[in-house]
């Protein structure tokens, strides 16, 4: 008897790095901790290699934010003047 099994390569590459994910965040071990420092180490680089556009972005944002909002504000306060 003979069985024949036909899997996608890209699924079995999802399947096994879901499950290797799950392994080593689902207990303590030293390999968790070494795949937290490399996490944590990766993430610090990439942010410090693209700092100018991060701060660019966050200011860019924010600036935005601050102006919906004081706008908004400001026509609140006019209509409020306008009804006294």
């Amino acid at each position: 008897m003979e069985i024949k099994v036909q899997i996608d390569e890209e699924e079995l590459k999802a399947f096994i790095t879901e499950r290797l994910s799950r392994q080593l965040t689902s207990n303590y071990s030293a390999d968790r901790n070494m795949f937290k420092k490399q996490i944590a180490e990766i993430t610090r680089e990439v942010v410090y290699a693209e700092k100018d556009y991060i701060i660019q972005e966050v200011i860019s944002r924010a600036v935005k934010e601050v102006s919906k909002k004081s706008i908004t504000k400001m026509v609140e306060d006019m209509y409020k003047g306008e009804s006294k």
